[in-house]
């Protein structure tokens, strides 16, 4: 519902920028409007104005321009009416969203009893966040405990880089679980991270490709993205990718700007 809240004020910012831009364009238009007749192949164009004939006086090749200027007020008189009502509407509709007056919120407002004893039709984020977390899973053994790391919620790793994904993650309270398997082609992935996009009610998969100049660990993960993409997770979509060599580490910016655009 927040998406929803949220795309709904931009859209009135962006009706209020149309509205203001049409208002101007329309201050110094010509007079009259403009009729348009098949004749033949083509079309012949007429002016309309208040007290000349019904028809419109003929426009010669020579008033072109004012064809197209008379053409261009009435779409902005047009953009104009229909940027006004769907104002009307997108107000009355953030006054519902900003008193919570919502369908999905109306769990929220009833006494904490009565919530244990109803299905609700959405569950609000902290429950939905802890149903997914509660799920078990088996990740993959450590083959060598001295070569660990520790995020800084304790988690045992595989790489500093890991960590530092992690330990983002963490700083911007997206749920995340690591090495959790996926069912793809009737064989198991683990991805390096399952994360859960609260506001889309959506799940993502992160990979970190982090030897990508030793040819053995691409050809390994290029199957691996390979077998993604065939089951329908593209990155960009449902798959975020983060890269590094030894002589291009692993960019916190990157990780940051990764996870505004697809995990909040």
């Amino acid at each position: 519902m927040m998406e929803i809240s949220k795309w709904t004020m931009q859209r009135e910012e962006c009706l209020k920028k149309i509205i203001q831009e049409k208002e101007k364009a329309l201050e110094n238009n010509p007079e009259g409007t403009l009729r348009a007749n098949k004749h033949g192949n083509s079309f012949q164009y007429y002016v309309r104005t208040k007290g000349a004939r019904p028809n419109g006086r003929y426009l010669k090749s020579s008033e072109k321009m004012l064809a197209i200027e008379l053409a261009q007020k009435e779409y902005d008189q047009r953009v104009m009416v229909a940027a006004k009502n769907e104002m009307a509407v997108l107000e009355k509709l953030n006054k519902i969203y900003q008193a919570s007056n919502t369908a999905e919120e109306q769990f929220m407002k009833m006494p904490e009893p009565k919530q244990d004893m109803v299905k609700p039709i959405e569950l609000p984020d902290a429950q939905y966040i802890a149903k997914w977390r509660e799920l078990p899973y088996k990740g993959l053994e450590f083959q060598n405990q001295a070569l660990t790391f520790f995020s800084d919620n304790n988690e045992q790793m595989r790489s500093k880089s890991e960590v530092i994904i992690a330990n983002m993650l963490k700083k911007y309270d997206v749920p995340y679980k690591y090495e959790c398997p996926v069912m793809l082609d009737g064989r198991l992935v683990y991805p390096d991270f399952n994360i859960l996009n609260v506001r889309k009610r959506k799940e993502l998969y992160w990979e970190h490709l982090g030897l990508l100049d030793d040819p053995d660990y691409l050809e390994k993960n290029l199957n691996k993205l390979n077998r993604y993409a065939m089951n329908g997770y593209f990155p960009g979509d449902r798959l975020i990718l983060t890269y590094e060599t030894a002589g291009s580490p692993l960019n916190m910016r990157i990780i940051e700007l990764l996870i505004r655009k697809y995990c909040l």
